[in-house]
């Protein structure tokens, strides 16, 4: 399994040529919807990608606000199809990314409603709720990009670990043979 730098690296490069055949095949160029899948392309990269569920690179990335995925390391076994899943794990992460922003809106909304600025949280996630139903409506391929960018992290991640898991092996045999002579 590559170490860190290797996932980072790959990230880099991957989106780099992503962008480069974007930018060659796309007749429109939608400059939104590119910049909208590079920075979540690399946002998933650096900080959602599959080895949240260790103590990774990418779990302490998130600083301070790394809480937010004590629960996912915690539930979800490491390298297993939640987390390694070429489709299932990139959108089990952005569901689980989704459901914390709202948890620690309402929880933010109701420590100001108790301080006496009454916006009910109910009312106001559901409000924010209903403004992002309306973005990604008016903005569908902007939110698109960014979805298909999150994901094809997560899944880019995964075919890392795959080849460099079948790579290792060989590796292995290769040094025990040198020390062997």
């Amino acid at each position: 399994m590559p170490g860190a730098s290797v996932h980072d690296v790959v990230t880099v490069t991957a989106v780099s040529f992503v962008n480069g055949v974007y930018w060659h095949i796309q007749p429109h160029q939608h400059v939104a919807a590119a910049l909208w899948f590079t920075g979540t392309f690399l946002v998933a990269g650096y900080a959602c990608a599959g080895d949240l569920d260790t103590n990774s690179r990418e779990y302490r990335a998130w600083g301070p606000l790394r809480f937010i995925w004590w629960p996912y390391r915690v539930m979800v076994p490491h390298r297993s199809w939640i987390s390694h899943g070429m489709v299932t794990g990139g959108l089990i992460r952005a569901l689980y990314l989704a459901a914390a922003i709202t948890v620690i809106t309402v929880i933010s909304v109701w420590g100001i409603d108790l301080l006496g600025q009454h916006f009910g949280p109910g009312a106001f996630t559901s409000g924010l709720w209903r403004h992002t139903a309306a973005a990604v409506q008016n903005h569908t391929v902007s939110a698109l990009a960014a979805f298909v960018g999150f994901m094809a992290a997560g899944a880019l991640h995964t075919l890392t670990d795959l080849i460099g898991s079948a790579l290792k092996p060989g590796k292995r045999t290769q040094r025990r043979r040198r020390s062997a002579v």
